[in-house]
């Protein structure tokens, strides 16, 4: 009888080891989602004529325009201010990418579809972003 009470203790000292690691994932999941939330990058043009602060979600929070971007053209204005959007918004989905492999790991299958949606989303960031 005692096989069988060593048995049953063994599997709940599993169980209650089990439940200790699911409650420490939802706590670092629960950190990493307030991280994510919290996430912003600001990128600036290459020559400084155009700031722009972005959130992981991709929501813009800031645009500066410089005064040395009043001599540009009105289309290159247009195109420069779009591809600084655009780099401040895959810079901020990148930081939140690295938050969520340091929690989870690089390995993790929700990390891999993380990374294919940012790249799917945003593409590469342009060879000449400054990232602040």
């Amino acid at each position: 009888m005692t096989d069988a009470f060593d048995d049953l203790d063994s599997a709940r000292a599993r169980i209650r080891s089990q439940v200790q690691d699911a409650r420490e994932r939802t706590a670092a999941v629960t950190v990493l989602a307030e991280t994510v939330a919290a996430t912003t990058a600001t990128v600036r043009s290459a020559r400084g004529e155009v700031t722009v602060t972005a959130t992981a979600g991709a929501r813009i929070t800031d645009v500066t325009v410089a005064d040395a971007a009043l001599g540009l053209r009105a289309d290159a204005l247009g195109r420069l201010i779009r591809d600084t959007i655009a780099s401040a918004q895959r810079a901020a989905a990148e930081r939140a990418l690295a938050a969520a492999e340091e929690t989870l790991g690089a390995d993790s299958g929700f990390v891999a579809g993380l990374r294919a949606d940012v790249d799917s989303r945003f593409g590469e960031l342009p060879g000449d972003t400054v990232l602040r």
